[in-house]
């Protein structure tokens, strides 16, 4: 009786944890053009190729496990894009050699410059902080 009683336990907490994640699957072509992208802009070596190619599934498959999100919980899904992408970027931070470094710097410094810009019209719109902050994390996000 112990030995099925225990069997019943380990069963039912088991089978939630199988059930936990579905296979998703993602587009290989667009993992391989976004990792081309990096690849030309940095000048990557055959082995950064293949760390880029990498990353950009991880990034893809991270996005699109989040992408049930959009429609029930939109600035969860926002906060966690931009956690995507602030997780990809320190990925590729580590991979990138010191030339390659000065490219991804002046490019976030770009970035920083675009993100004040946009939160200065923001501002002279009238737009509250809350506000302001939303339309930010909408923009960060993205992966260019």
């Amino acid at each position: 009786m112990k030995q099925f009683f225990w069997s019943m336990v380990l069963l039912l907490i088991g089978t939630p944890l199988l059930a936990q994640r579905a296979d998703i699957t993602i587009d290989k072509e667009v993992a391989r053009k976004a990792a081309d992208e990096m690849i030309a802009l940095y000048g990557l070596d055959a082995k950064q190729a293949d760390q880029a190619y990498k990353i950009q599934e991880r990034r893809l498959r991270n996005e699109a496990d989040i992408a049930s999100l959009k429609e029930t919980d939109n600035l969860l899904y926002l906060q966690k894009r931009k956690a995507i992408r602030t997780g990809t970027e320190a990925t590729l931070k580590r991979m990138l050699n010191a030339s390659q470094m000065e490219i991804f710097n002046a490019r976030a410094a770009e970035r920083r410059k675009q993100d004040s810009d946009f939160l200065k019209e923001m501002k002279i719109k009238g737009l509250s902080q809350d506000e302001m902050n939303l339309a930010l994390l909408e923009r960060a996000g993205d992966f260019d």
